[in-house]
């Protein structure tokens, strides 16, 4: 089998190499030689026949014929490998400096994006620190408010008009009432007495809580004194009773609310070395800190340097043979100038100042003055009655004649006998001036009653605190402080009697403006002084309100204050075949740039238009581009609002939880300065380049990229095609 099988193809081979050769043209065998004709046998392999040739021909004739085809296939083999070879660095090297050119552009991007990111962070750093400082402000308006000043010195002694009057007028009606009241009045109108006749050694709004207890207490010796003697004429009893009871409880409360009163002033010197150590150590502290951010250090802000530092960074990790931002860091700066320290003088020392003494600082008891105006003339009347009667002796003649008439029967009712003891007590408590007290509740002492001067506050033009920044970033945080204390105030169980959460309310709210402008004025109520301290407010902000800043509607301006460009360049060489590609006519850099602005993302009222009321009262306006980023618009200043009575007197104890505590009034704040790509414009890109020569001229090809800007053909065909 094996042998048939080889003769099959020795057949095959002798016949394809025979029908090739015979079909070769004739000029390839050698002239005047003769023409071998193959003979032929029949193969039964193949079932055909074949031809056959000697051996020894056979071979000649095959060795010529591969002889003549030698080098045909070469030549085109090379120029094909050669091209293709050609293709291949044509590829991949345009591939190759497509990828340099994305890798180029990607680090433009990334320097400007860096820069613009390192501002915006700084802007969120400058707004955060505006909010602490406001709400550690807060804190002292907080604690001082209840004391005020009298409590730092120690305590003192104030000898107000109010509060000589208001003792004289307890000490007359407790003599009555004790002796009206014989034992019982002893045990109970003595002790509230004596506790409450005390000085009043504190301010502000424990003074104005004592002097209404003391005018409170008062009305209920007087109303004691009242009821006990209508109970003392028998028939008049049902009223006196009720009468008696009510002026009893009024005194009780008084005491305990007095009390309380010394338990909270005790609460305010304790906190006393805390405010001061915010005062002179934290708030100067904090104040520094977006100095270090805005101010040079000589070489460049902080920001300016943190921005050079990443550009370095990415100039090595993209290895750049440059890497550069417009501004430069030493002329990268923010937005933001310090707000202007208040103006002073002008008003006198211890006055309130005029444009502050109207309906926006009211006196807390107007309204029940008003209602009682009417009952007050109606009584008034009757005390006049009263006094011609008695000056006449008309009542002597009556009681006389009564006695003469009954005084030979056993019917004389018991009132009669005691008639002379009842308008002798009704005489002491008129003498006492009780009337002409009990429809004028005091009003606030310190800044309202000349007399009353403890309170030693700098002279200065308070109203233009109002829109200031610092106060600004500090009532909010009042409002939300406060009005958990003044629910808890305002409780019955606690300090409604003394109405302290009204005068709390009026207290800090004064406070609040006191505060801010002894922080920015530098200004203390001792007489020293220390130095100004400052929020940081956008450029052209004082000049023309919060939200009507030049720049709002200005593009040239915001490029100018927004946005930095940003510079790339790198050598770039074929990789493969570079003497065939390599293209000396051309700059061997590809350099790239790329525009990228810091911008905020909260809602910005349009210049004019407001988020809630431009007017005292309102709301701050709904400004993103500030330093001051809230989430939503809180209460302008003032906001005389406080919860009424009723309310849970463990509300005060929200402010120590730590989740929810005082969620329903705390102001949201939403930090929200970023930074994006932008499209280069024509005048920033011109203010970079002929910046930028200097730090780029040892980069070669760099000017060439740039030279459109330069010569200010801007077109972008041919821009793009840089």
């Amino acid at each position: 089998m094996l042998q048939k099988l080889q003769q099959v193809w020795r057949d095959f081979q002798q016949e394809t190499i025979a029908a090739r050769i015979t079909s070769k043209r004739f000029h390839l065998l050698p002239r005047k030689q003769p023409v071998y004709q193959p003979s032929s046998r029949y193969s039964p392999a193949l079932g055909k026949y074949v031809s056959v040739m000697p051996a020894r021909e056979e071979d000649r004739l095959v060795r010529r014929f591969f002889r003549e085809e030698e080098g045909n296939y070469t030549l085109i083999t090379g120029i094909t490998s050669m091209m293709f070879v050609l293709l291949i660095g044509l590829v991949f090297n345009s591939g190759k400096i497509l990828q340099e050119k994305m890798e180029v552009q990607n680090a433009a991007d990334s320097v400007a994006y860096s820069t613009a990111l390192w501002q915006a962070r700084a802007m969120n750093a400058i707004t955060a620190t505006n909010h602490l400082m406001g709400e550690a402000t807060a804190l002292c308006v907080l604690q001082e408010a209840i004391g005020g000043s009298v409590l730092e010195d120690g305590g003192g002694e104030d000898q107000s008009n109010n509060q000589l009057k208001y003792n004289g007028m307890i000490e007359a009606l407790t003599t009555v009432a004790s002796a009206l009241g014989a034992t019982e009045a002893e045990q109970i109108v003595g002790p509230i007495a004596e506790d409450i006749s005390n000085d009043i050694e504190a301010g502000v709004t424990l003074f104005d809580s004592r002097l209404t207890l003391k005018w409170l207490t008062v009305v209920g010796l007087a109303g004691r004194a009242l009821g006990q003697l209508l109970i003392d004429t028998g028939f008049l009893a049902a009223i006196g009773v009720p009468l008696s009871v009510a002026a009893g409880a009024i005194l009780v409360k008084a005491r305990v609310e007095w009390h309380i009163l010394d338990a909270l002033q005790i609460v305010a010197e304790v906190l006393n070395p805390a405010r001061e150590m915010i005062e002179t150590i934290l708030l100067p502290q904090m104040a520094k800190y977006p100095d270090s951010l805005v101010e040079s250090t000589g070489v460049a802000t902080a920001v300016g340097l943190a921005a050079d530092e990443t550009r370095q960074y990415l100039e090595e990790s993209h290895e750049l043979d440059a890497a550069a931002f417009y501004p430069q860091p030493r002329d990268l700066s923010l937005p933001v100038v310090q707000e202007e320290t208040p103006s002073s003088g002008g008003q006198g020392a211890h006055q309130v100042p005029v444009d502050l003494a109207d309906s926006s600082w009211p006196a807390p008891i107007a309204k029940i003055r008003e209602l009682l105006q009417g009952a007050k003339d109606e009584i008034m009347v009757f005390k006049e009655i009263y006094d011609d009667l008695n000056a006449g002796g008309i009542f002597g003649d009556i009681v006389s004649g009564i006695g003469d008439l009954l005084g030979s029967t056993d019917a004389v009712p018991d009132w009669v006998a005691k008639f002379p003891q009842v308008i002798g007590g009704l005489n002491e408590i008129i003498n006492s001036g009780v009337f002409n007290i009990l429809f004028d509740p005091p009003q606030e002492g310190f800044f309202i009653q000349s007399s009353a001067n403890l309170e030693d506050l700098p002279s200065a033009n308070w109203q233009e605190e109002i829109p200031s920044q610092w106060t600004r970033a500090t009532f909010p945080w009042v409002i939300a402080f406060r009005k958990p204390i003044c629910g808890a105030f305002s409780s019955f169980l606690v300090l409604q009697g003394a109405d302290t959460a009204k005068w709390y309310t009026d207290w800090t709210n004064r406070y609040t403006l006191y505060k801010c402008f002894q922080m920015r004025s530098g200004e203390r109520r001792d007489g020293d002084s220390a130095d100004p301290l400052s929020m940081y407010v956008m450029v052209e902000m004082e000049d023309n309100g919060k939200g009507n800043e030049g720049w709002v509607t200005d593009s040239d301006q915001i490029d100018e204050l927004f946005t930095v460009v940003g510079f790339s360049a790198r050598e770039i060489q074929p990789s493969i075949v570079r003497k065939v590609f390599e293209e000396t006519t051309r700059p061997r850099s590809v350099a790239a740039y790329a525009q990228a602005m810091f911008y905020n993302a909260n809602p910005q009222a349009s210049p004019g238009t407001y988020g809630g009321h431009d007017q005292v009262g309102g709301t701050q306006r709904q400004i993103g581009w500030d330093t001051l980023n809230w989430q939503t618009a809180p209460p302008e200043y003032p906001d005389n609002d406080y919860p009424k009575s009723g309310l849970d007197p463990t509300a005060l104890f929200r402010l120590f939880q730590f989740q929810g505590g005082f969620d329903e009034y705390r102001p949201r704040i939403r930090l929200n300065w970023q930074a994006k790509l932008v499209p280069v414009t024509t005048g920033r890109m011109d203010e970079a380049t002929d910046d930028l020569d200097a730090q780029t001229a040892n980069v070669e090809g760099f000017e060439e990229a740039v030279e459109p800007w330069h010569t200010g053909s801007f077109d972008p065909e041919e821009i793009n095609a840089h």
